[in-house]
C-alpha cells in the first residue's frame, strides 16, 4: 500500500473522525450548559469561575467521546469508500484489506491511548478543580445552590424554602427549614429571615453552610412526644460537595433558650 493511498485513507478516517468528536461532545455538552448558564444569569455567580466550570468538564466528555468517534470514522470512511466504488477498485489494484484495515487500526490504537490518558490522568486532574471552582462559587455566592419559591432540598431530609433570597446579601427572607435526616429529632424553623454564611475552611474538607436565624422559631419532635419549641438562633450546617446544586449534611442544631412547650 503506496504511502499516498495511506495518507487518503487516513485523510477520509481524520474528518469524520474530527465531525463525529465536535458532535458528540456538543450533545454531551447541551446536558449542562443550561445550569451553567442559569449560575450566570439568574444567580449572579461571576462569568470566569463558571467559563473555568466549561473547560474542566470537557475532559469526562471526551473520555466517552473519542471512542465513539474513531468508531463512526472508520465507519463512514469505509462506507463511503464502497459507496463510490473506491474500494473495489483499490482490491483490484492488489490492496488487500489487511493492508486497508492497518490505517484504521493505528487511529484505533492512538484512540485508545488518548481515552487511557483522559481516564486516567485528565479526568481525574479536571475533577479536583471543578471541586476546588465550585468551593471558590460558593463562597462568592452562598446562596447559589437555592431557589426562591420552591423548596430545595439541600441533602435527604433536609429541605429549604424562602420567599425571597438576596444573592448579594446571601439574606434569605420567608424562611422554612425542615429537617428530618434524624428520624428521632425531626425539626422545623421558621423566620422572617436568615443569612445564609459559609465558613473559611480547608479545601480538602471544602466549606460549611451556617443558617443564622435571627428571632426564628425552631420546632423539634422526638418521637411520640409532643413537638418542643425553641427560639432559633443558628440552624442546619452543611457541607459543600463538588455540585453547587447539592449538597450533603453533617449536623443541625438549635440554639437559645427554650421558648415554651404547646402542651
Amino acid at each position: 500500500m503506496g504511502k499516498t493511498l495511506r495518507s487518503y485513507v487516513i485523510r477520509e478516517i481524520l474528518g469524520a473522525f474530527l465531525a463525529g468528536l465536535v458532535l458528540f461532545t456538543f450533545v454531551l455538552f447541551l446536558t449542562r450548559i443550561l445550569e451553567l448558564v442559569n449560575l450566570v444569569m439568574a444567580r449572579g455567580v461571576p462569568a470566569e469561575l463558571v467559563v473555568r466550570l466549561f473547560a474542566y468538564v470537557f475532559p469526562s466528555f471526551l473520555e466517552v467521546t473519542i471512542p465513539m468517534a474513531i468508531l463512526l470514522g472508520v465507519v463512514v470512511a469505509f462506507a463511503r469508500f464502497s459507496s463510490d466504488g473506491e474500494l473495489l477498485a483499490m482490491r483490484a489494484a492488489g490492496v488487500s484489506l489487511w493492508q486497508l484495515a492497518r490505517p484504521a487500526l493505528a487511529m484505533g490504537t492512538i484512540a485508545g491511548a488518548a481515552t487511557l490518558v483522559m481516564a486516567q490522568w485528565a479526568s481525574p486532574w479536571a475533577q479536583r478543580r471543578i471541586t476546588e471552582t465550585t468551593y471558590e462559587i460558593a463562597k462568592t455566592r452562598a446562596t447559589a445552590a437555592l431557589r426562591p419559591r420552591m423548596f430545595n432540598a439541600l441533602a435527604d431530609g433536609l429541605v429549604v424554602y424562602a420567599d425571597r433570597i438576596e444573592s448579594s446579601a446571601q439574606r434569605l427572607e420567608g424562611v422554612l427549614v425542615s429537617d428530618e435526616r434524624d428520624e428521632s429529632r425531626r425539626m422545623t424553623v421558621f423566620a422572617r429571615s436568615a443569612d445564609m454564611v459559609i465558613s473559611d475552611a480547608t479545601r480538602a474538607d471544602p466549606a460549611f453552610f451556617f443558617f443564622t436565624v435571627p428571632g426564628g422559631l425552631a420546632m423539634t419532635r422526638s418521637g411520640s412526644r409532643e413537638p418542643d419549641l425553641f427560639s432559633a438562633s443558628t440552624i442546619a450546617v452543611v457541607r459543600a460537595e463538588a455540585s453547587p446544586a447539592r449538597s450533603a449534611s453533617v449536623t443541625t442544631w438549635a440554639s437559645s433558650k427554650r421558648a415554651r412547650n404547646p402542651s
